[in-house]
């Protein structure tokens, strides 16, 4: 059946499809290009013919609703290009027929559009543990029986596990949407560890004792420490990759915020922080603030410095993300701050800006953030010293 198909028009098809019989509809603005639909699934597909053969042929290009029209539009004509150039398309999908060239292949085309540093990087992390496990393993031959494998081989760090699952089953998505798989071997299973939520927060005497404590750590990691304590808990990632270069007239414009569709996360300078910037080194080799290569790259294995402090402090078991709990809790606590206040402050956006609001919305509130942190100095600088 010919006719042209818009979004609204492919949904309405999709939802009528336990109704209907195998079919095939055609988009009448891109000839080759199809919808299949059936009883329970659909699927995009695309007609083309190689430059010098008369011949016609097929190939599965997605399924819906992963794949978008737009999206199907897309790579159907990437298919034709293909053809036009004289190559088979269905020989140039063989290439990524093995899970190394595809996850490569996932990394470049989707992780990379990412928001975030961290998110990349960690994508990157377990798509390598996946590679090394069974990387020269055509994609069909992947069954549960290997991904159960590797994540029991990861039982010791069950939230690395639970993180490994979640990027090997969008992994194996993207490969069923791009027609690489007919079905994902991760289908119907779970993630392998249980995760309770983080209640754990430093009272004001524990946080004055990290305080302390962290004055007497070493560069960079007593410093780090007490900065994200400083700008009141901002992310671990983000105040680790801290450049020079970003920081003007007592102001931290953050250019790449972890975990944040904002573009741009502006945190004012406070007293105590201004000071520890004062106190910091400067590298002619690069411009990040907290470094063990001269400025040519941020730390890493932020666990050093948290357990120095730990000791040094004796407060034990809490990690850089407690302290985003404790300014949280304390600063609304002791200060009267406001919830939408303190997400502001941490830039988590869906939090203080909803539905509309965050369209119309292009205030970075800077006053109210450099009055509260303010505030926050005061009272760091107090309990410290008590």
């Amino acid at each position: 059946m010919r006719q042209k198909l818009t979004a609204k028009k492919v949904e309405q098809i999709y939802g009528q499809r336990t109704a209907l019989a195998d079919r095939i509809t055609y988009n009448d603005t891109a000839r080759d290009l199809c919808l299949r639909v059936g009883p329970r699934s659909a699927s995009w597909g695309v007609f083309y013919r190689i430059v010098g053969s008369k011949k016609v042929r097929y190939q599965k290009i997605g399924t819906y609703p992963s794949v978008s029209l737009a999206e199907a539009a897309e790579r159907a004509q990437k298919v034709k290009r293909t053809a036009e150039e004289g190559k088979d398309p269905k020989v140039v999908r063989l290439s990524l027929s093995r899970v190394r060239d595809a996850s490569q292949a996932y990394l470049e085309q989707r992780v990379s559009q990412l928001q975030g540093q961290s998110s990349y990087r960690d994508a990157k992390r377990y798509l390598k543990v996946c590679s090394d496990a069974f990387g020269d393993l055509p994609l069909s031959a992947v069954s549960k029986v290997h991904i159960t494998g590797l994540l029991a081989s990861m039982s010791n760090t069950p939230y690395a596990a639970n993180r490994c699952f979640s990027t090997v089953r969008s992994f194996f998505n993207w490969c069923v949407a791009g027609g690489l798989l007919e079905t994902s071997p991760v289908t119907g299973l779970r993630a392998p560890h249980r995760e309770s939520r983080r209640e754990r927060y430093l009272t004001s005497s524990e946080l004055a004792k990290v305080w302390i404590a962290a004055g007497k750590v070493r560069y960079p990691w007593g410093p780090w420490i007490r900065m994200m304590i400083a700008t009141g808990g901002q992310r671990r990632t983000d105040v680790a990759t801290m450049s020079w270069l970003d920081i003007k007239d007592r102001l931290w414009r953050n250019a790449n915020p972890t975990k944040s569709d904002k573009p741009v996360h502006e945190v004012p300078l406070n007293r105590i922080a201004r000071d520890l910037l004062a106190d910091l080194p400067r590298f002619s080799k690069g411009d990040y603030v907290f470094t063990t290569t001269e400025g040519e790259r941020p730390i890493s294995g932020f666990s050093k410095g948290i357990q120095a402090v730990s000791k040094d402090a004796g407060v034990y078991e809490w990690s850089a993300h407690t302290l985003r709990h404790t300014f949280a809790t304390l600063a609304c606590d002791e200060l009267d701050v406001l919830p939408d206040e303190v997400a502001m402050i941490q830039n988590r956006t869906s939090e203080y800006l909803r539905g509309a609001e965050r369209v119309y919305t292009k205030s970075t509130f800077i006053k109210r953030k450099r009055r509260i942190l303010k505030k926050w100095s005061a009272f760091v600088k107090k309990i410290s010293e008590e």
